[in-house]
């Protein structure tokens, strides 16, 4: 049985008035891609946030990879997690070689590692050599986007976290995307946990589905199995709409 990379434990998060997560029970398993899905407002990127600790829970229990997340030295602990996010967020400053190496740097990793895993990632996103040393504006969307997977691999990290980072791509640059993704994350063998609002996007790139609404789980298991038999009228009309 494939061991969990997340578990949530009766996960409650709440933001002033209101309850963004519900007793949220999960367990994620390790070596797969997982695909969050829900509309606005259904804890996507909330629950996505608990598993990197920029928030923490208000009730329940959160660990990864087997271990609680620490109270101390959260930089640390955060080294083994890849952060990506809808529209790359990359340093405007910087050029793209800089970008995706400036924690690696930071961390003070040998030079010549750091040299071969930037041309080694940047190769395996289709990113030309000579984009090194542009900066992020010079950029098409798509390739400010390869570069933000760089830099998120860039420390080998066990667990790889997405919040929507292929929703602002026309279609042509998303499918390209897909397909070099797919190739870097079975190559890195990381876990993945992908939020998205697009159903078709994570039965392409996902193995097990969370679907959220209001914060609730409405169902969890593969992909297969919940496209099958889904579990309520919620999660039957997401997939049938979507999919149609």
């Amino acid at each position: 049985m494939t061991d969990a990379a997340v578990e949530f434990s009766g996960v409650s998060k709440r933001f002033n008035a209101g309850w963004v997560l519900d007793d949220v029970t999960l367990a994620l398993p390790e070596g797969r891609t997982t695909a969050v899905v829900g509309e606005s407002g259904s804890g996507k990127s909330t629950s996505l946030q608990l598993m990197n600790a920029v928030y923490h829970a208000d009730k329940g229990t959160v660990r990864i990879l087997g271990q609680p997340i620490p109270k101390r030295q959260l930089h640390l602990w955060r080294r083994g997690i890849g952060y990506a996010i809808q529209g790359a967020g990359l340093f405007p400053h910087l050029n793209v070689r800089d970008n995706i190496t400036l924690l690696a740097k930071l961390t003070g990793l040998d030079s010549a590692f750091i040299e071969q895993r930037c041309r080694s990632l940047m190769d395996a996103m289709g990113l030309a050599s000579e984009l090194g040393a542009r900066f992020p504006h010079l950029l098409s969307g798509g390739e400010q986007q390869r570069v933000g997977l760089c830099r998120a691999l860039m420390l080998q990290p066990r667990l790889l976290l997405l919040d929507e980072p292929f929703s602002a791509l026309d279609p042509i640059a998303r499918v390209g995307l897909y397909d070099l993704f797919v190739r870097l994350r079975d190559r890195e063998a990381v876990t993945t946990v992908l939020v998205t609002h697009d159903i078709r996007e994570a039965l392409r790139l996902a193995d097990h589905l969370v679907i959220l609404r209001g914060g609730v789980v409405q169902q969890s298991g593969p992909v297969d199995h919940v496209q099958h038999s889904p579990a309520n009228d919620y999660v039957n009309a997401l997939l049938t709409d979507q999919l149609a």
